[in-house]
Parts: C-alpha cells; sequence; structure tokens
C-alpha cells in the first residue's frame, strides 16, 4: 500500500529555530526513511530574504549541525524537497498564493508547525482556518511558552481548538523527546524494586535542576517578558516533575500516560503565604567570570531589565504517595555548571554498624541520578566497603548506565524523535490542553506568592552556584543542593 505523501509546512521557516533544530532532525528522518521524496517540507518565511541566500544559509547550517554527511547523493534529494515561500503573514493576498500552492495536491497530509514568535501563534491559527487549510486531518505542532499566564495560555488554546482537534493539536516540550526523559517511564513502572520503593516511606526528596553557563544572548526582548519561571518552570521542569511523581498508567498510550501527568500537576502544592510547602527564591546575575570569561551583568544587557535570571523552589504533591516528601527545582543562567539532573534521594538507614577507628559512621545516601544534559546518564549510589581499607569501611559507589555509549545506531535527538512521533501519529511526547492550563494554574499562584513578598531579586555573580539565599531554602529543611 502507498504511503499518504505529506507536507511539513514550517512558519518561521527561516528563522533560528527552523536552522537550529527542525531541518537537522527532519534531514535524519529522511535518512532513516521516514519521510520520503514524495514529501515536501515547506519553508514559509517573511519577505525580505531571497531563496538563494536561504538555501546557502540552510546548507551550511545542516553541514555544521548534522556532522560529516558521507551519502551526498542523499543530501541534495533532501534539500529537493525543501521549498521556500515567501509570505507576509497579515497579507491576504500572500496567504491566498500560500493555499493555491498547498491545495495543488489537496490529498496530502499537512503538519503545520509554528515556529514563530508566540504572538503570532493566534493569527496564524486563525488564518489557517479562515484560509481552509485546517483540513479534519491537518495536524498542527506548536512550540512553548503557550501564553504568559494562564489566561493568555488558555486564549490559545482555545483559538486552536476552534481550529483544529484536541487529537490533531501537538504541543511541543523538548525535553520530553529526551531519552532520558522516557527511560523515567522505564525506571519507573519496568523495574519491580523501584515502583515498591517510590514513595514517601523510602524516599526523602526529589532535586531537579537545570543550570546553564550562557547568559540571555540574543533572546533578551522574549526573556525580560518571561523570566526563569515562565520559560524553564512552567514547561520543562514540570513535565519532569510529574514523570517522576505520576501513578502507574493503564497503558504506554497517551492518554493514559497523560491523564496521570495532570492529575500530578493538579496535586502540586499551592502557592500562599499561609502555606509552609512551598517557597520561592529568585535571583539575578551580575558580571562574573563564566567559562573563563568576563561576562557583563544582566542589567548591562537587558538595561533596567527586571526579569528573574534564577529561581529556587520548594514545594509538594498533595497524594498518598508523596506525603512528606518535598521536591525541589532550582534553574538560572550564568551558573558555573551546564546540567539537567534529576536527583532522587532516599531515605537513610536508621542506624549504621559500620565504624573507623572506633566512631560509628554516619549510613550512606542511596540515590538515583538522572542526567540529561549535556550527557544522558542514568546512576544509582549504593554503599560498598572501601577497597583501601582493612576493616569493614564503607564508600559511595555509583552503578552508571550512559545511554550514550550503549547505542549501536545513530541515535535519534530529541527533535528528531518528537517529529518523528507526529508524522505518526503519536502525541505520548506532546503536552496535552489541560496540563498547559494546570501548569499555569500553579505558575500563576506562584508569581503572587513572590508579588506579595515584594518580589526580591537577590543577586549572584556569574560563575557561581546562584544567591545564597537559595541555599538558605534548602537549608531551612536540613538539606543542600546536590551537583552532579
Amino acid at each position: 500500500m502507498e504511503q499518504q505523501r505529506r507536507d511539513f509546512v514550517i512558519f518561521g521557516g527561516s528563522g533560528d529555530l527552523a536552522q537550529r533544530k527542525l531541518y537537522p532532525a527532519l534531514l535524519g528522518l529522511f535518512q532513516s526513511g521516514l519521510l520520503t521524496d514524495a514529501d515536501r517540507i515547506v519553508a514559509v518565511a517573511r519577505p525580505g530574504e531571497e531563496e538563494a541566500v536561504f538555501r546557502e544559509r540552510l546548507k551550511r547550517s545542516l553541514l555544521e549541525r548534522a556532522g560529516l554527511f558521507t551519502d551526498t547523493t542523499l543530501f541534495e534529494r533532501f534539500l529537493a524537497q525543501v521549498h521556500y515561500r515567501l509570505c507576509d503573514l497579515t497579507a491576504d493576498a500572500d496567504w491566498e498564493m500560500l493555499r493555491e500552492s498547498l491545495e495543488a495536491d489537496a490529498a496530502r497530509l499537512r503538519l503545520f508547525y509554528i515556529a514563530t514568535p508566540p504572538s503570532l501563534f493566534v493569527s496564524i491559527v486563525e488564518k489557517l482556518g479562515a484560509c481552509r487549510l485546517a483540513t479534519p486531518e491537518s495536524r498542527l505542532i506548536v512550540e512553548k511558552p503557550l501564553g504568559v499566564d494562564f489566561l493568555s495560555g488558555l486564549h490559545i488554546n482555545e483559538t486552536m481548538l476552534s481550529v483544529f482537534d484536541e487529537r490533531r493539536i501537538y504541543r511541543v516540550d523538548h525535553y520530553l523527546g529526551k531519552d532520558t526523559v522516557q527511560n523515567l517511564l522505564a525506571l519507573r513502572f519496568g523495574n519491580a524494586f523501584f515502583e515498591q520503593l517510590w514513595n514517601g516511606n523510602f524516599i526523602d526528596h526529589v532535586q531537579i535542576s537545570v543550570t546553564e553557563t550562557l547568559g540571555v544572548g540574543n533572546r533578551a526582548g522574549f526573556y525580560e517578558e518571561t523570566g526563569a519561571l515562565r520559560d524553564m518552570v512552567q514547561n520543562h521542569m514540570l513535565q519532569m516533575l510529574a514523570l517522576i511523581a505520576m501513578e502507574h498508567p493503564f497503558s504506554l498510550g497517551a492518554e493514559d500516560i497523560r491523564d496521570e501527568k495532570v492529575r500530578v500537576l493538579r496535586a502540586l502544592y499551592p502557592a500562599c503565604t499561609d502555606n509552609e510547602q512551598t517557597r520561592i527564591s529568585a535571583g539575578q546575575y551580575d558580571a562574573g567570570i563564566c567559562g573563563d570569561q568576563l561576562v557583563p551583568a544582566y542589567g548591562d544587557e537587558v538595561p533596567g531589565g527586571q526579569a528573574e535570571t534564577f529561581v529556587a523552589i520548594r514545594t509538594g504533591v498533595r497524594t498518598q504517595r508523596w506525603a512528606g516528601v518535598p521536591f525541589y527545582l532550582r534553574t538560572g543562567k550564568r551558573l558555573r555548571e551546564q546540567t539537567a539532573t534529576i536527583v532522587v534521594q532516599f531515605k537513610e538507614l536508621v542506624h549504621s554498624m559500620f565504624s573507623r577507628s572506633g566512631r560509628l559512621l554516619p549510613p550512606a545516601h542511596n540515590r538515583l541520578i538522572i542526567k540529561l544534559q549535556p550527557e544522558e546518564w542514568i546512576g544509582l549510589t549504593i554503599a560498598t566497603k572501601a577497597r583501601a581499607a582493612q576493616d569493614m569501611q564503607l564508600e559511595s559507589t555509583s552503578l552508571d548506565l550512559h545511554l550514550d555509549r550503549r547505542k549501536s545506531e545513530r541515535p535519534y535527538g530529541a527533535y528528531e524523535r518528537l517529529l518523528a512521533n507526529a508524522l505518526r501519529g503519536d502525541q505520548t511526547l506532546f503536552v496535552r490542553q489541560d496540563e498547559v492550563e494546570a501548569s499555569w494554574r500553579w505558575v500563576d499562584s506562584l508569581r503572587e506568592l513572590w508579588r506579595r513578598g515584594g518580589r526580591p531579586l537577590f543577586h549572584y555573580p556569574a560563575g557561581s552556584r546562584g544567591p545564597g539565599e537559595a541555599d538558605a531554602l534548602m537549608r531551612r529543611d536540613g538539606r543542600d543542593w546536590l551537583v552532579y
């Protein structure tokens, strides 16, 4: 049976996201055979760049990001699948020309990827409906952020649902495309002993850290409107928290998994002044040394900038499984390390019988470490006998699984995996409407708590581990941030 031909239409087709992420991912899918010569990639761009300039930039970008691509014939075949269309998104005549070019072969399945600034989401979706390009079979793929708060996110969702069925909407959170994030499901539900230990009887606390050495770069305008809380916590970090805390889904089906995630998001402790379960500390980087280079303060990059570039949060999940277990979230820019790590800290033994020089030693820490970047690995720390000791002294040993090293075939990148699932019609790795709305409700309550406290911003030097107040947030509970 012949496969249905498809149009992959990218709004913002000449932009940074498309160049850095989408075209390399699509090239990988073409290489693996999921995209074929019968498919088309339509790059929709604003007037201003000649097609020859776009193609040269595309070719250079692909060669830089796709590595040494030895099959030049296949590479040229892929480039031939990319069709360049100029479209002023405010001009009805340009939309009509785009409609005519796509409807020349109306039997094609259309996938629309909106890779533009969020301010254009609503108008593009409305135009797709008005021009009758959004057929019942068409699929819509959108990037975060979906709004800046609950009400704006609700407006975007309602607009999309007025044109596309929820089963045809694919909301991208690229962290969900990472192999290690998906391994959370395998670890939790594929290993009986973890399922027995995965509760407040055995887990002391959970830490989720996403730290960057980079500053705001060319995203200054966007970042000043969002800040670390809305840029990272509302989507990436809450998605990871949901995967850690969710109950056993009925199946691996998209709806079963997303049902359980949204229950976690709705069960987060509300952020309010009379609730000590949830606390927040925010900061902004000053000038400092980062990566052996002197870098400017955020306030110099964004004159008068008020956005937080760092946030630390303590919260919890109001379920029987997680009663008494705090969840700590931390993210920031211009920090010492570039990492995305989840640490599940298990409770210590009540008593240790091991000693050194007649002095009892504290029990060893058992931790599950799940690292997403810069490398992908999973480690479990256990206590073993110290090899250099004559008596029974303990040391901490890590059982490591390096996911990058075990793959014999070319691994899928996060965007490649997400686009492959969108092409197949699998929504498992995408975010559902009620997940977005539950996340925004909680983040809005957190922002209100911060506002009532006067919105203090604690400054920290670039290249440090963040403001001291974030350490104080942990030490109130007798704990410290763990770095791996």
